[in-house]
């Protein structure tokens, strides 16, 4: 019972003592965590704006918030115009790559804005520099002065042609256009239609072309002594035959009675083929005694084109101008040209088709 009473009262001595000590000593060192980790927080937390549509309503008794003393108020920035802003891959004149357009010379309008060269409309103005005509005319080639020609189907564009290099269309025959300048000068505009970076049409000088002068002097005869005086179809015939041989007598000469057909060495025959009277006409055979013609000697046929794989022409054509495709292969498409080469150079004693009046000459081919 006694050590019951001294345990009581040992509790309330204890519980007295910690009456006399406030909650708040304990935890005076101690801050909340809220505090402790407020600045952490802070930092980490990106900054955020919120944004409101509605004007902030003035406080309560006062105005809303004026500009302080001495400062204006800002202007609202200025829209800028589209009309002056540069385009898409433009600044000021320059073009997609950064650099200025290159500027016409001698005052040239160049083709319509926003007109796109062809293929075959670039292929012509690199001819230009390609074949030479550039340079030729920088060195003094003989043209008409101040006329252009400009190779086309289309009369419109020979306007537009002419119209770009500030000059006058005075004639278009449906292939070609002649277009006079005004103030430039010929090789001013052939070397600025060679420029690609130009909007300029091709377009070459209107040449004026010489030949050389053909000398009086006879050639040396290119046949033997005997064949030099033939003067009919028999003579000539009984000297091919002795010199090469039958096959090599060309068909549409091996028989003169035939008119309208041909008789082969088989007793076969053939309309396609009949006895080249002409040469009888004008003394062929006379003429082939003294000379075939020459290698030298080009003649230019300008009609359809020349076949120039035709076995009777094969090797002695030049490819000129192609007036109609635009370009340089004069391929013939209907024979009318292949045939008057024939009849002007094809070739002797090979034993096919017939013979030209100047069977060694070589053709120079130009399609209109």
């Amino acid at each position: 019972m006694k050590q019951s009473k001294k345990l009581l009262a040992l509790l309330l001595c204890i519980v007295m003592c910690l009456s006399l000590f406030p909650v708040s000593a304990f935890a005076a060192d101690e801050e909340p965590a809220e505090e402790l980790f407020a600045e952490e927080i802070a930092a980490e937390a990106p900054e955020t704006i919120e944004e409101t549509d509605e004007p902030a309503e003035p406080a309560e008794g006062g105005n809303a918030e004026e500009p302080g003393a001495g400062q204006e108020p800002a202007e609202p920035a200025e829209e800028a115009d589209p009309a002056e802003e540069p385009a898409v891959g433009e600044e000021g004149n320059e073009d997609e790559t950064g650099a200025e357009p290159k500027e016409l010379p001698c005052g040239f309008a160049g083709m319509p804005a926003g007109y796109e060269f062809s293929e075959e409309e670039l292929a012509a103005k690199r001819v230009l520099t390609e074949m030479g005509i550039v340079d030729a005319v920088r060195n003094g080639g003989s043209y008409v002065e101040g006329e252009l020609v400009l190779s086309t189907t289309s009369e419109e564009y020979a306007e537009l042609a002419a119209q770009a290099y500030c000059a006058e269309l005075v004639s278009f025959d449906g292939y070609l256009a002649v277009i006079q300048l005004s103030d430039a000068t010929v090789p001013e505009a052939v070397e600025a239609a060679a420029d690609m970076e130009l909007p300029l049409p091709a377009v070459e000088p209107n040449w004026i072309c010489f030949e050389a002068p053909v000398s009086c002097e006879l050639a040396e005869p290119d046949v033997e002594e005997q064949a030099l005086t033939a003067r009919y179809w028999q003579d000539w015939y009984n000297y091919v035959v002795s010199r090469y041989g039958s096959s090599k007598v060309d068909p549409l000469l091996r028989y003169p009675y035939n008119q309208d057909y041909t008789v082969y060495d088989d007793g076969s025959t053939s309309t396609d083929y009949c006895y080249q009277w002409q040469h009888d006409a004008v003394h062929s055979y006379t003429a082939w005694g003294v000379t075939t013609g020459s290698n030298d000697i080009i003649v230019a046929v300008i009609d359809s084109g020349v076949n120039y794989n035709q076995a009777d022409l094969s090797g002695r054509v030049i490819k000129g101008r192609d007036y109609v495709g635009n370009d340089y292969d004069p391929m013939d498409e209907n024979d009318h040209g292949t045939h008057v080469a024939g009849i002007i150079a094809g070739s002797m004693h090979n034993g096919s088709a017939g013979v030209g009046i100047a069977p060694n000459v070589r053709i120079m081919a130009i399609r209109v």
